[in-house]
């Protein structure tokens, strides 16, 4: 019993610092919104009346209660100076019960239910919505029948949906749905499937930001059911697959990395470039590519990333390159492509084979 005393003071005691902070910025407040402000003087107040509950003589309990003067006195004067702020009216409140305080007597915005349509991953958060919602609600269980079935759609409509409104059958609902719903092996072939179906991110930082916290999400889930996703190659090359293999490549440089590493790398290698299109601008690539109105063409996009290229004029050592002559060549098959667009050698293992030993940033 003095632990629960001593964590609920501990509790109002923070909530009082809150209340206090409240009130200050609604009385520096210019103009003043006279609402407002008896909203933030009554919440303080019932904030130190209720802390005050745990004066020590009250309830013998192991605390410090020392600790909350100095918030109390702060409390009673800001209290004063709202009530005389407000022309002197002392605001009502409500009355603190003596015994167990356990919830704040202010209003809670309601948390909207998502209604269920029998997707096996949403059915958790769906239940406990509901409960947190409906449980403490003093109706009879037939009621809360009523509320369940209005709150389902589709397949488990179909489960509950004609049972008759009686206390029993609300137990039975309850039992329905979990025998239906409550099951991780569906759970995580679904998150499979969602993470199948994301489309590859293009090579833009919005892109690139929006498939990584897609993924994110839907990774967390998978550990949170109890999966090792650092050990699962085919979940690997899944996750590698959505994202731009030049990308992938750039980030990984020689090394395989585990679903975490490729994750947290990317993580920084996006906010990377948001930062520098915020600095200069969208940009939507950092590959090069051809440029067609180019009086200078770069010699990489010209000639490829292993090939030399052609002598100044007058030096002698290689015949001047034609104007037309601008075919691309790819720098891991003989096919005259650009690299990025290589479809020959598409994995990241085989183009790391097909380069050997040169540098990896060039390609």
């Amino acid at each position: 019993m003095a632990e629960k005393y001593a964590e609920q003071f501990l509790f109002w005691n923070t909530q009082i610092g809150t209340s206090i902070t409240e009130l200050r910025s609604q009385l520096a407040a210019n103009p003043r919104n006279v609402a407002q402000l008896a909203d933030a003087v009554e919440g303080l107040q019932i904030d130190l009346e209720t802390l005050q509950e745990f004066q020590p003589g009250v309830r013998k309990v192991c605390y410090d209660y020392a600790e909350a003067l100095p918030n109390i006195a702060k409390a009673i004067r800001l209290v004063l100076q709202g009530n005389r702020a407000l022309g002197g009216v002392p605001v009502q409140t409500h009355q603190v019960p003596n015994h167990d305080i356990v919830t704040m007597h202010r209003k809670i915005p309601e948390l909207p239910i998502v209604t269920f349509t029998g997707k096996y991953a949403d059915y958790q958060t769906f239940i406990k919505s509901f409960h947190l919602k409906y449980d403490k609600l003093d109706i009879p269980p037939a009621e809360k029948l009523l509320h369940l079935q209005q709150a389902v759609a589709g397949p488990p409509q179909l489960v509950i949906g004609k049972l008759q409104a009686t206390d029993a059958n609300y137990e039975l609902a309850l039992n329905s749905l979990e025998a239906e719903y409550d099951k991780s092996d569906q759970v995580l072939s679904e998150i499979h499937d969602s993470i199948q179906s994301i489309v590859q991110a293009k090579n833009t930082p919005d892109s690139l930001r929006s498939t990584y916290y897609q993924l994110e999400g839907l990774l967390a889930t998978l550990h949170s059911h109890g999966e090792d996703i650092d050990v699962n190659p085919p979940l690997c090359d899944l996750i590698i697959s959505k994202y731009p293999v030049d990308i992938v490549y750039l980030i990984s440089g020689t090394d395989i990395l585990t679903i975490t590493q490729l994750q947290k790398a990317m993580s920084k290698y996006t906010a990377m470039r948001l930062s520098v299109q915020a600095a200069v601008g969208p940009v939507d690539s950092l590959m090069l590519a051809p440029a067609e109105n180019t009086k200078k063409p770069l010699t990489s996009v010209l000639y490829g990333a292993t090939d030399k290229p052609p002598a100044e004029k007058g030096k002698g050592r290689s015949p001047k390159v034609k104007s037309n002559d601008r075919t691309p060549r790819c720098a891991f098959c003989p096919q005259k492509h650009y690299s990025s667009d290589c479809a020959t050698v598409s994995s990241l293992s085989a183009r790391k084979a097909a380069i050997k030993d040169r540098c990896s940033l060039c390609f």
